[in-house]
């Protein structure tokens, strides 16, 4: 393996930590479960919010990341591979709600 320039070196670190609050973004949406929380407005509110902010801190920091170095490709996938996982549990919320308002 070569070794890694220091700006190469920054570049894993913020992206590795975005990657990470994607997922976590992902995690508050996908851990509303209950059809109470879906009754309750300024719960589904609280896990919108909550998402969108972990979200833009995440992004906060791949733009870090960009303006570190160019990215390789690689490290774009991965990247992406965490914002699609997000944009998945945005619309399994969705089905779940749907489901939980059709049932009531």
């Amino acid at each position: 393996m070569a070794t890694l320039s220091y700006s190469e070196q920054r570049q894993r670190a913020y992206f590795a930590a975005a990657r990470a609050l994607y997922r976590i973004a992902a995690q508050v949406l996908n851990d509303t479960q209950t059809d109470a929380e879906y009754r309750n407005l300024a719960t589904v509110e609280w896990v919108k919010n909550q998402s969108k902010i972990t979200m833009d801190r995440g992004r906060e920091l791949e733009d870090k990341g960009h303006e570190e170095c160019v990215a390789e490709p690689r490290a774009l996938n991965a990247l992406q591979r965490a914002k699609d996982e997000h944009s998945q549990a945005i619309d399994a919320l969705l089905e779940r709600m749907k489901a939980s308002r059709a049932a009531a």
